[in-house]
C-alpha cells in the first residue's frame, strides 16, 4: 500500500494542491472579511438611527453620544467603533445627507462637538 501512495503522490501533485488551498483560504478571508465590515456598518447605521430618532423625540444634546459610548465600552471592552467621535461620525451620515429638489447634498448640523460641517442650507441654494 505504501509503494502505490508513493507512485501517485508526488512533489508536484502536493504542491499543486497546497496553492490551491491556500488560495481558497485567502478567498474565503477576504470573504469573511467583507461581511463582518457589512455587518458592521449595518451596526453603525442601526445605532445612529436609535440615538437620532431619540435625540429628535426626546430633545436629547450631545450627552446622548459620551454617555452610550462610555457604558458599551465598558461592557464590551474589546470593541471597537463606538468612541464619542465614531458615534458621531454615524450621527454625521445619518444626517447629513439628505436629498435637496435638485439632487444636491444637504449638509446638516449634528450637533456633535467633533462635527466640523454645521451649514444647513443646499449647495444648490434651495432651502
Amino acid at each position: 500500500m505504501t509503494g502505490n501512495l508513493s507512485a501517485t503522490f508526488n512533489e508536484a501533485n502536493y504542491v499543486q494542491l497546497l496553492n490551491q488551498v491556500k488560495s481558497r483560504i485567502r478567498q474565503a478571508r477576504v470573504r469573511a472579511g467583507l461581511a463582518a465590515n457589512k455587518e458592521l456598518i449595518a451596526l453603525y447605521w442601526a445605532v445612529g438611527k436609535l440615538i437620532v430618532k431619540r435625540q429628535r423625540s426626546k430633545g436629547w444634546g450631545s450627552a446622548v453620544i459620551e454617555r452610550p459610548s462610555r457604558d458599551i465600552r465598558k461592557e464590551f471592552p474589546d470593541i471597537q467603533g463606538f468612541s464619542p467621535r465614531n458615534i458621531c461620525r454615524s450621527l454625521r451620515q445619518i444626517l447629513m445627507v439628505n436629498i435637496c429638489p435638485r439632487g444636491t447634498i444637504l449638509i446638516v448640523a449634528t450637533g456633535c462637538r467633533h462635527d466640523s460641517l454645521r451649514m444647513s442650507a443646499c449647495v444648490c441654494g434651495e432651502k
